[in-house]
């Protein structure tokens, strides 16, 4: 079988260099072309995108510091992120709260797409709002689906993005 595939990519070859002598066709082309019949497909151009086009990949966990020990946090279980006296915190499921290293605009960043900023001090789990009332002020109050039911404030300013992500 190599010995075909070798008779057969000399015989290309051949062809190749004669191409590229008498009529000018390009190399390259000739090339992907016997590439794609060797292999009875075309050849794969890797999708290459800028930085910062793709969506986030989905995080199965989050790591927090505790002590001297780090905590992974299911994301599933992430209900919030808020910022307080300089310090961004996690706020679980289960109603307990966790130092986090990192500031909200680069957590933002690294977030999958179910996480809004709400407030320039909060991020929540889109997954986790459990009701959605409107203040007559244009604010939003989340509640979300905690043990300790959160109750969470928009700013006017980012309540536009709740209103067009529910359609209120």
């Amino acid at each position: 079988m190599d010995i075909e595939i070798d008779n057969l990519l000399l015989n290309y070859l051949f062809i190749a260099v004669m191409a590229v002598l008498y009529l000018g066709v390009p190399v390259l082309l000739l090339y992907l072309l016997i590439r794609k019949f060797i292999n009875g497909k075309a050849p794969q151009i890797p999708n290459q995108e800028p930085k910062g086009s793709q969506e986030n990949p989905e995080l199965e966990n989050i790591p927090v510091r505790v002590g001297n020990k780090i905590h992974l946090i299911p994301e599933d279980e992430i209900i919030y992120f808020d910022s307080e006296n300089n310090s961004v915190h996690l706020h679980s499921y289960n109603g307990k709260k966790y130092l986090f290293d990192q500031t909200l605009d680069e957590l933002i960043k690294k977030l999958p797409s179910h996480y809004l900023r709400i407030h320039r001090s909060i991020i929540v789990n889109q997954k986790r709002i459990q009701e959605i009332r409107k203040f007559s002020n244009g604010k939003y109050s989340l509640m979300m689906d905690d043990i300790p039911k959160s109750n969470l404030e928009s700013s006017r300013s980012n309540a536009s993005k709740i209103k067009k992500l529910y359609q209120l």
